[in-house]
């Protein structure tokens, strides 16, 4: 594209970055939100904002149970999330912001995070629709022998004996009755295993209760919930003023990276044509030479299924309703991206804005960027953001502009951030210029990186029990 000196000098507001305006429910006042945008548009720093109203606020229409697994107390105090009054509030800083040229260009798709859960109004209206982790239950016996293995939870896979010596492994899905699985062991040493989901809510603070990710109907819901009302209630301002909705740190991670879902086996034959059954032991051990590839049809089926059951579909949603898809995954630092995104890459397949975050010190992402932006390239997606400063322990100018020229050498062209609304605005003129510099053009690429997946694919396994937050892989 031709670069224009004007601009260049001083681009225009789509460029210089969009400031998160974050605002608790339970203080909103109309004042205090006007104040707000008013202060944040007054440096010129920033071309646009994001508003966040979270991430406390009242409990109204929040089941029991919800409140109770996720620790929040029940609370009357504030705005309900997605209630009439909370629209009411989110009209008025947009209605703010159009009056002083300030657009509010995103909408921030949570209260809180992680993205999947509408509040805890997920959970509450489809506690049977919520993410469930795989486990195995298990014993070793040397045959010739009868077996009787318990299932500990209803929600059931299918079961597998392989022999220890040769991985020889027999699907015995069928030999269930009840809650045991019965076999009988032939001669040799042999380990019998159960594979079934476990539905208890298991938060870390508000993470709990997400829907699943991996199940279409589930996540079809899910919008129904979280993002129509958005529309219903400002549907005049998609596509104008609002241009894109932004998603926060969901993650396969909050059931420890075991995240699976009841239809599995069936979704995974009806593409393949054979069932997977046979491979689900190698999610936990050797199973000989087929490890790798077993570890590779299941992670990697699963990450399709996350791909396109969530991520594709509220993308899908967006496209219809006039505005874009961005955001990003928990965790993107990982050098072994399995157990949160599952493959760093592939997630951003339908993502019309790929996006990663770099919110706690400099440097924190520098490992990732080129994975995300190439997603960027690979999927021919022009724009490419970053989530940044937000929790920075330390903040200064120096700091602010040496974490956006790793960002913008790297691939990024588009920040969403957190500056202080003092820090110096030549930081946002620069953000300015980088991002009118890298957005469209054409992509040069000297040097090729190896992206392995599929060997961090086979690497990977349930029982070394490398949970998020490691790096190793």
């Amino acid at each position: 594209n031709t670069v224009e000196l004007v601009q260049f000098k001083d681009p225009p507001g789509e460029f210089r970055g969009i400031h998160w305006q974050g605002f608790g429910l339970n203080r909103l006042t109309e004042d205090g939100i006007r104040a707000r945008i008013q202060s944040a548009a007054t440096n010129g720093a920033w071309g646009s904002f994001e508003l966040g109203l979270g991430a406390s606020g009242a409990t109204t229409g929040l089941s029991e149970a919800y409140l109770r697994g996720s620790g929040r107390g029940s609370n009357n105090q504030g705005v309900a999330y997605l209630s009439e009054e909370y629209f009411r509030f989110y009209r008025i800083a947009i209605e703010e912001g159009q009056r002083i040229g300030f657009p509010d260009s995103m909408i921030y798709d949570e209260l809180g995070y992680p993205s999947g859960i509408a509040g805890g109004l997920f959970y509450t209206k489809y506690p049977e629709l919520a993410e469930k982790s795989i486990e195995i239950a298990e014993t070793n016996v040397t045959g010739p022998a009868s077996v009787q293995l318990a299932i500990p939870r209803p929600l059931y896979i299918g079961a597998v004996m392989m022999n220890l010596d040769s991985f020889d492994r027999i699907d015995i899905s069928n030999r269930k009755s009840g809650n045991v699985v019965e076999c009988q062991v032939p001669k040799g040493n042999w380990k019998v295993m159960a594979f079934y989901l476990n539905d208890d809510f298991r938060p870390a603070s508000v993470k709990g209760g997400s829907v699943d990710y991996l199940d279409r109907d589930a996540v079809a819901k899910y919008i129904a919930i979280n993002f129509e009302p958005y529309y219903t209630h400002l549907k005049e301002f998609f596509g104008t003023v609002i241009k894109r909705t932004f998603y926060d740190e969901p993650s396969m991670s909050y059931v420890d990276g075991r995240l699976w879902t009841p239809n599995f086996n069936q979704e995974f034959q009806k593409k393949y044509g054979y069932s997977p059954m046979t491979n689900y032991p190698a999610l936990w051990y050797d199973i000989g030479p087929d490890t790798a590839a077993a570890r590779n049809a299941l992670f990697g089926f699963r990450t399709e299924l996350y791909a396109s059951n969530y991520v594709g579909q509220v993308a899908a949603w967006c496209a219809q309703h006039g505005v874009k898809m961005t955001g990003h995954q928990d965790q993107e630092e990982l050098r072994n991206p399995v157990a949160v995104s599952g493959d760093l890459m592939k997630i951003f397949e339908h993502q019309q804005i790929p996006g990663i975050d770099n919110i706690y010190y400099p440097g924190q992402s520098v490992i990732s960027y080129k994975v995300v932006t190439s997603a960027a390239y690979n999927y021919d997606r022009p724009e490419c953001i970053a989530e940044t400063y937000a929790a920075y322990r330390t903040m200064n100018p120096t700091i602010a502009l040496r974490t956006a020229m790793d960002q913008f050498a790297m691939g990024v062209n588009m920040q969403m951030d957190a500056r202080p609304r003092e820090m110096d605005p030549d930081i946002g003129r620069f953000i300015g210029r980088m991002g009118y510099m890298l957005r469209g053009g054409r992509h040069v690429a000297d040097v090729a990186l190896l992206y392995p997946i599929a060997s961090l694919q086979a690497d990977y396994n349930f029982k070394a029990n490398r949970r998020p937050g490691s790096q190793s892989g």
